[in-house]
């Protein structure tokens, strides 16, 4: 056991934390601000994404219920569709889990790049 009145008999090399010479873990640079705001517009693309999907399922939900089509901002009756609207919303249910695995998927690869999530707010 080694105490600090005889720390200089010990032989072996000591580790001392803070010391940059023992980090197992490498020091990753400071992400490119390209890169950051590349990620960034990238995410925001997909929430918008996600957003309108949103907004659509909300419409089509309200119109099963039986609710006014126009009390919400998208408008079913716009076009025709042969597709009945209880498979259009497994549509854009999977639509939208979809665009949701790729914002993780952004994420995990931003975070692998060492950029914070907090700049890609």
């Amino acid at each position: 056991m080694w105490t600090n009145d005889n720390l200089s008999d010990a032989s072996s090399k000591i580790s001392v934390v803070g010391n940059k010479s023992n980090q197992k873990y490498p020091v990753t640079k400071p992400a490119d601000p390209a890169t950051v705001e590349k990620i960034r517009k990238n995410l925001e693309k997909l929430q918008g994404q996600v957003d309108d999907i949103k907004k659509q399922l909300a419409t089509y939900k309200e119109f099963l219920e039986g609710e006014a089509v126009s009390k919400s901002g998208y408008q079913v009756d716009k076009g025709y569709g042969r597709i009945p609207v209880e498979q259009q919303v497994i549509m854009l249910e999977k639509k939208k889990k979809d665009l949701e695995t790729q914002i993780d998927e952004q994420l995990d690869e931003a975070r692998k790049m060492g950029i914070d999530p907090g700049q890609l707010r």
